[in-house]
Order: C-alpha cells, then structure tokens, then sequence
C-alpha cells in the first residue's frame, strides 16, 4: 500500500516479511544501480473472532445446582463452538451456551466461517457440597428433665462435609435462635441447620421432642378397719 520496509520481517536474510495487515503488497530489490519491482500480491488477514464468558447464576455453587456459561463471541458468521472442561473437549457440546453441574475449568473453542479461531480464557466453576441432615428424634422424658438437642445421637447417619457447622432454630426459616438447645424443657417442633462454612449450602430439618408433665400424687390415707375387713388403695 505504498509504505516501505526495509528487511521489515526482523529476520538476518532481510528476504521474508510477514504480512500483519490486509493489503496490497511488492517486493522492491536494489543493489544501488539495478532496481527491480515485484507485481503486486494481495493479502487478506481475517480477523479472529472475540469472546467473553458469563455464568449464571454464579461460578461458585452448591451441588445440584446447573450452571449455564454463555460465550458472547462475535466474528465473521456462522461460529462453530467447542466446549472444554480442564482442556478436554466434551462431545456434543457445540452451542453458544453449556450447562454444567459440575466443577472445573470450562473453555470454549470458537471458529469463524474464515476458518479464524480463538480459545476462551478459561471459566472455573466451584461446586460446594451440600449437608444431608438425618433426624432421630429423641426419646421423651419427664419433667424437670431436658433434651439436648446438640447430641450427636439425634444427627447420626447425617453427611456432614468438612466445616459444617450445626445450629438450632425455634422456625423452618432459622430466623429465630433457639435458646440453650443443650437443655430443651419445652414440648415441640424445633429445627437444626447444617451450613458448611463459608457457602451458602445448607440443609434444615425439623426434630421433634416431648416433655412429658410428671404427675403430681395427693394422697388421703385411708380410714383405719378392724380384721377381716381389707382397704381399697384403688379408690
């Protein structure tokens, strides 16, 4: 197009030069007396296309939740997308978009109809586990007796992940602490809350208790008799 360059390529020839930019192209050969002046070439350098991941509803999430990573790419149609999880490609996964419910490092592939590609930076999608709360109920006792509903007797058989950490609630919101559940002494429905800590996965499960009234006996002993007759302690 006109502008000179002069062993432009960087190379120790000085006879090759690679072309950055679409253009009309000569070579122009001098030994200080003798010009020569090549025909024109013309070069077309395609864009690649241009791309950038979203997840939603988040990239760190609690298992069993799907993630969906949308690619915005643009570039000269029609695209082709391949998916990737940690560099393999997964097969079948050629839209725009991929839902995931599990963890890793997710990147996609996206070739332009010029046969121009690019591979995304890659999107790291957390999976946390999720608490399985199992309730045995306790056994009911009689007043003054409590319940501690922080015995581990009452959570066995649970999956508890690593830093999960129990807390009791007087409603199925866990809006209201129950105060001191080592020691219950009233009758009802209370709920436990398992959260691993520092996510937002958390299960909540209701335990049942019974604290039963112990009766309160007045006794009237019973008027003296004379043998043979007897004494009904029934009455």
């Amino acid at each position: 197009n006109g502008t000179s360059f002069t062993n432009a390529s960087g190379t120790s020839d000085g006879v090759n030069y690679s072309a950055a930019s679409t253009g009309q192209y000569r070579v122009v050969i001098s030994d200080g007396t003798l010009t020569s002046v090549s025909c024109a070439i013309s070069v077309t350098v395609n864009a690649k296309p241009v791309i950038s991941l979203t997840s939603a509803p988040a990239s760190t999430v609690c298992a069993g939740t799907t993630v969906t990573i949308t690619a915005a790419a643009t570039g000269d149609a029609p695209l082709e997308f391949q998916w990737n999880q940690d560099g393999v490609p997964l097969g079948g996964e050629t839209a725009s978009a991929i839902n995931v419910l599990t963890g890793g490092n997710y990147s996609v592939k996206v070739t332009s109809t010029k046969g121009c590609f690019i591979e995304s930076s890659p999107e790291t999608i957390t999976v946390n586990p999720v608490p399985v709360l199992v309730i045995t109920n306790p056994v009911a006792v009689c007043n003054p007796l409590t319940i501690d509903l922080t015995s581990a007797a009452i959570t066995v058989g649970s999956t508890l992940p690593s830093g999960t950490v129990l807390s009791y609630w007087t409603d199925n919101a866990a809006t209201t602490a129950l105060v001191n559940p080592g020691a219950v002494s009233t009758s009802g429905t209370y709920f436990i809350k398992a959260q691993v800590t520092g996510t937002d996965c958390f299960d909540i499960a209701a335990v049942t208790i019974t604290i039963n009234q112990t009766p309160n006996l007045v006794i009237t002993d019973p008027s003296a008799v004379c043998t043979p007759a007897t004494v009904d302690l029934t009455t």
